[in-house]
């Protein structure tokens, strides 16, 4: 296992951050906290251009002393080799509570995709915007759902997770040198700026889905979709013991995150975000942004005819 990095605070070196941001663990807050104290410009995210290319692209410009601080993307760790000009990082989140999360995020963003838009529209309730469990297991089902942290960090997403796969997702997370948990989200980000030699940020920002959609006994619900993340609550158990480590190792202090803390980016800051990415996430940003616009109408369409 490696050793929680030493910050590097010596004169002329400086080293960037390079976070592998699973999805629904928190990575929004981290780039959203890290944006305040840096600025957009240092804050570099690539999420929606299809490959590695761009981010590595920004990792390659990040040699510069001017380029980014800070690079954020949805890819695995496997997929990118950096030198040790960069701390390796991502956050893992408790398995289940992810599971129902991912699920809750799927509903809120139907419009991005006509298949979840199709799903979601065969389900009862679809209209209540209600769900029951025997539907969270068809979709995790339909979608491959299971252990979507795991398939994650190994970088396959359709085919059954194995042995092997589970020794990917192992390795991704060694080539991490910090790896921290969502529910301790606040202590990490100060560890990790402090490793980095940046301010410490404050958790500005926090993206939830409202889980309440699920007409289900919470115990009863998690009893149920546990067997989905078996493979999932192992990496996240190593996650754990890697964050005790590395927290024993600094001992540093940030007050966690408040449910009601919900200050999200500034029309201002949205924008200048826009403008620092590249033209391949900005053509990515707006295709989705019109597949939104087709989906709602039609869903629009066919309730305003049932």
């Amino acid at each position: 296992m490696l050793a929680p990095v030493k910050p590097h605070h010596a004169a002329g070196y400086r080293q960037s951050i390079l976070f592998f941001h699973v999805p629904k663990t928190g990575g929004t807050s981290v780039k959203v906290a890290f944006q305040r104290v840096l600025g957009s410009k240092v804050t570099l995210a690539s999420y929606e251009a299809e490959g590695t290319s761009d981010l590595e692209d920004l990792v390659n410009q990040s040699a510069h002393w001017t380029s980014a601080r800070i690079l954020l993307g949805h890819i695995s760790p496997l997929t990118l080799s950096t030198d040790n000009g960069f701390i390796r990082t991502t956050v893992l989140r408790d398995p289940v509570e992810h599971l129902i999360s991912f699920f809750c995020y799927n509903y809120q963003t139907r419009y991005e995709s006509s298949a979840d838009l199709e799903f979601f529209r065969g389900c009862a309730r679809y209209r209540d915007g209600r769900f029951s469990g025997d539907e969270v297991e068809r979709w995790i089902q339909k979608f491959h759902r299971d252990n979507s942290q795991t398939r994650f960090l190994c970088n396959s997403f359709s085919e059954p997770v194995t042995a092997e796969s589970v020794r990917a997702a192992e390795n991704a997370l060694e080539s991490c040198e910090i790896v921290g948990i969502t529910e301790e989200l606040g202590l990490y980000m100060a560890i990790l700026a402090h490793v980095a030699g940046i301010d410490a940020p404050g958790p500005a920002h926090l993206n939830r889905s409202a889980h309440e959609i699920i007409d289900e006994d919470t115990r009863r619900l998690h009893d149920r979709l546990r067997p989905y993340v078996e493979f999932d609550s192992r990496l996240y158990a190593l996650a754990r013991r890697r964050f005790e480590i590395t927290k024993q190792e600094y001992g540093l202090a940030l007050a966690p995150l408040v449910a009601d803390e919900t200050g999200d980016l500034t029309l201002l800051e949205r924008l200048q975000s826009f403008y620092q990415i590249s033209p391949q996430e900005r053509r990515a940003r707006v295709t989705r942004r019109l597949a939104i616009v087709r989906n709602y109408a039609r869903d629009l369409l066919d309730s305003a005819s049932e």
